[in-house]
């Protein structure tokens, strides 16, 4: 028999227990959530103006991430999918 899931809290598909608070608030990522990020593909590329087939650089992904705004945003977003590669 399962044990009982206290008052407040919500057990997860994985078994993890989780409060039902945080639940509301987003803190399950969804389901393929790589696919809805990327609605322009190569854009942060034309905007750094780096050769397409070309790696961007490091440092030019750092500079473009303080920034604000989408050009920010996708700079962040490709770091975070460097990242997620090197796994």
């Amino acid at each position: 028999m399962a044990k009982r899931v206290p008052l407040g809290m919500h057990r997860m598909p994985s078994g993890r227990m989780m409060k039902d608070s945080a639940m509301h608030r987003g803190a399950m990522a969804p389901r393929k959530w790589i696919r809805g990020a990327i609605d322009h593909p190569g854009a942060l590329r034309r905007t750094l103006k780096v050769p397409e087939g070309k790696l961007i650089p490091a440092k030019k992904l750092e500079r473009a991430s303080q920034q604000s705004g989408v050009t920010g945003r996708r700079a962040r977003l490709a770091q975070t999918m460097r990242k997620l590669g090197n796994k």
